[in-house]
């Protein structure tokens, strides 16, 4: 079980213990670790927040089948999460799978550390990791004093046709 949960993200491994780039990463972005994940675990976990990514990492080979059922799981389930898996020393063929399974993204790396992973996902993670959209002003209708919608002149191209 995690001991904090957080809305920017959530690390899931089928591991009981941490390798090295595991642990550099999970310290590089702060995000708390379900470790030895099952479907039961990542349940209770995404029962009280919903991450805005949950990062799969893989460095086993034994690991790819349970991860993958893990990931199409929450495929199935909610398709809210960007679901990101990272292959640490894993083989080749393990991204066909991942992607199969409902990834969105699999990075496939070999002897890396874990901030040199965590630079190299911090370009597909920052919109992941926005917790909340930019709100465009010019979107939102305006409200009269009196509660009704104020008639706002649109350009002609960005009206559409009926």
């Amino acid at each position: 079980m995690v001991a904090m949960n957080t809305l920017d993200g959530l690390i899931v491994t089928t591991r009981a213990e941490a390798s090295a780039p595991l642990a550099e990463l999970a310290t590089v972005y702060g995000w708390p670790t379900l470790w030895a994940a099952n479907a039961r675990a990542l349940l209770q976990e995404l029962s009280l927040q919903i991450p805005a990514c949950v990062l799969f990492w893989l460095d086993d080979v034994n690991s790819v089948a349970a991860t993958a059922k893990l990931i199409e799981w929450l495929r199935e389930r909610n398709a809210e999460p960007f679901r990101v898996a990272v292959a640490c020393n894993v083989e080749a063929g393990a991204e066909a799978v991942l992607r199969a399974a409902g990834a969105h993204t699999v990075l496939p790396v070999t002897g890396q550390s874990g901030a040199a992973i965590a630079r190299a996902l911090a370009p597909l993670l920052r919109p992941a990791t926005r917790s909340s959209a930019a709100v465009n002003d010019a979107a939102i209708l305006q409200i009269a004093p009196d509660d009704r919608i104020s008639t706002i002149e649109l350009a002609p191209d960005l009206m559409r046709p009926p």
